[in-house]
């Protein structure tokens, strides 16, 4: 995946828009919360330069059920915030909305990739894969990791060798247990969803993570609306109206996914520069529901994935 693809991934996925919907403010229990920016925002933090994440997913579609592991690292440093006219936002309760035209040229901030080395590696206390450089600043694993013994409920150990930009680090962050979501069933043939009611979730309290997101996507032709919301990892969370209104009225595609998450921070110095970023490190355990109809338009549609890789609905990452 290119720089400019996965900064469009995540102003699709983290940022939040809705337009036309009524906003409300947070109500506070949302878990550890926000994503965060990189940088300028005023908190006295170094700049957030790099992203790494591994993943253990379960996707639902018409074709079946696929289970994945996944992992891969970017590290990019950003400029200033871009208006982008075609995304507006919305913050309800504890969920964001992001409301984006698929008609208008996307507006991509200016990005900088950085090197941290030829390869990286992921570890799970047992097996080490390698990630690989797939172009500037990305790094992803191997498509054989379950077979290499990665799953949930690990601590997976993230290491590179430093390069021109990033110096030598490692990091820690465990992967959530597996996950039950108990209600909606995101395995039911009839599985549908009322945007004019709230969506209440239930799943089994896992204690091993610091938050559970929950993310429904509906697009058309002409327009993709995602509802994240970060919640508290308590066992039941209810997605609110106001959010759910926001939603395509006739929607061809739908996606309802549920992660535990869990998300470590380091700080790495930088090469030939004074100071240091932050490098975030993020462990998910998910499933993912996709409904289609009236057409076979998916999401992932306008993700670009590098050659040998595909999108993966419940996380909008290429593996």
């Amino acid at each position: 995946m290119s720089i400019r693809n996965w900064m469009r991934v995540v102003s699709l996925t983290f940022v939040a828009f809705g337009l036309g919907c009524p906003s409300q403010p947070p109500s506070g229990n949302g878990g550890n919360g926000g994503n965060g920016g990189n940088g300028g925002n005023g908190d006295g933090l170094a700049e957030l330069i790099g992203f790494l994440s591994a993943n253990v997913s379960t996707s639902i579609s018409t074709t079946g059920e696929q289970n994945s592991v996944s992992s891969g690292a970017v590290f990019v440093t950003t400029g200033d915030p871009v208006d982008d006219p075609n995304v507006e936002q919305k913050t309800i309760g504890d969920c964001v909305v992001v409301t984006t035209s698929l008609n208008g040229n996307p507006v991509t901030p200016v990005t900088n990739p950085l090197d941290a080395g030829d390869s990286g590696t992921v570890n799970n206390g047992t097996a080490t894969a390698t990630l690989s450089r797939q172009g500037e600043g990305v790094y992803t694993g191997p498509a054989d990791l379950p077979a290499q013994g990665f799953a949930a409920g690990q601590t997976i150990t993230f290491e590179f060798p430093g390069g021109t930009d990033v110096e030598a680090f490692m990091t820690s962050v465990a992967l959530p247990g597996a996950l039950t979501v108990t209600s909606p069933d995101l395995e039911a043939d009839d599985l549908t969803i009322d945007r004019n009611s709230a969506l209440p979730f239930t799943w089994t309290a896992s204690g091993t993570a610091d938050s559970v997101n929950v993310v429904i996507s509906t697009t058309d032709a002409a327009t993709f609306v995602t509802i994240t919301c970060t919640f508290d990892d308590t066992g039941s969370a209810t997605v609110p109206q106001m959010a759910m209104e926001c939603l395509v009225e006739e929607p061809v595609s739908t996606t309802i996914s549920v992660n535990l998450s869990n998300t470590e921070t380091v700080e790495v110095d930088l090469v030939g520069r004074q100071g240091s970023g932050r490098v975030r490190a993020t462990a998910q355990t998910g499933i993912s529901r996709t409904i289609t109809a009236g057409g076979a338009f998916d999401p992932c549609d306008f993700i670009e994935c590098p050659q040998g890789t595909t999108c993966n609905p419940n996380t909008f990452q290429c593996e």
